[in-house]
């Protein structure tokens, strides 16, 4: 909810206090901040972990947000 709204100080203590992260928690704080460096950054996780199909599927959802 506080990364939709855009509060994304208040998603990243809410965050960091849960037990463990899951692919819905870092979903949803990569959602959070849809700018041009997230995508670098993402696009580059997932070239150096060999997660291809990942990357490629980012790389695609990317025309949501231009």
């Amino acid at each position: 909810m506080y990364a939709k709204c855009g509060c994304t100080e208040d998603a990243g203590r809410v965050s960091n206090k849960m037990p463990s992260h899951d692919m819905v928690t870092w979903n949803t704080m990569i959602l959070g901040h849809p700018d041009d460096i997230t995508f670098v950054f993402l696009l580059s996780t997932c070239s150096h972990a060999g997660l291809v199909d990942e990357g490629m599927h980012c790389y695609a959802s990317m025309s949501q947000f231009t």
